[in-house]
C-alpha cells in the first residue's frame, strides 16, 4: 500500500466502531496478549498491531510490511483525541515514538522475530 493510501486508511478507520470490534474480534482469535512487555495504555493499538504481526495483512486480507504495521502502531497512538489540558496530550506521542523507535530498532531483533513467526 502506497503512502497516501495508508494515510488515508489509517484516517478513515480511525474512529469506526465496527473496524475495531473487527480488531477486538480477530485479536481474540489469535490470542494477542495486547501491550507485550509495556504497560497496556492504547491496547487497542497493539491487538491491532498484534493482528498485523500476525497475519502480515491488514484485516481486509491485503498484504502489510513489518514496516507498516509499526508505522501503523504509531499513528494509532498519535491519533488519540484527548482535551488540550489533559496529560495525554503530549504524552500520547512520547508513548507513540517510544513504542515505535522500541519495534523499529531497540527490540528490532524480537520484533522481527515475531513478525516471522506470524501466525505459522
Amino acid at each position: 500500500m502506497t503512502q497516501p493510501k495508508l494515510d488515508e486508511w489509517l484516517t478513515r478507520t480511525a474512529w469506526n466502531p465496527e473496524y475495531w470490534a473487527w480488531v477486538d474480534r480477530e485479536a481474540k482469535r489469535l490470542n494477542s496478549d495486547g501491550c507485550t512487555g509495556v504497560l497496556d495504555i492504547f491496547v487497542w493499538t497493539c491487538r491491532e498491531h498484534d493482528c498485523h504481526y500476525r497475519l502480515h495483512t491488514f484485516l481486509d486480507g491485503a498484504p502489510i510490511t513489518w514496516d507498516q504495521a509499526n508505522y501503523v502502531l504509531r499513528e494509532r497512538i498519535r491519533q488519540v483525541k484527548v482535551k488540550w489540558y489533559n496529560p495525554l496530550t503530549w504524552i500520547k506521542n512520547v508513548i507513540a515514538w517510544e513504542r515505535w523507535e522500541g519495534v523499529e530498532y531497540v527490540f528490532a531483533f524480537v520484533s522481527k522475530e515475531a513478525w516471522e513467526k506470524g501466525e505459522k
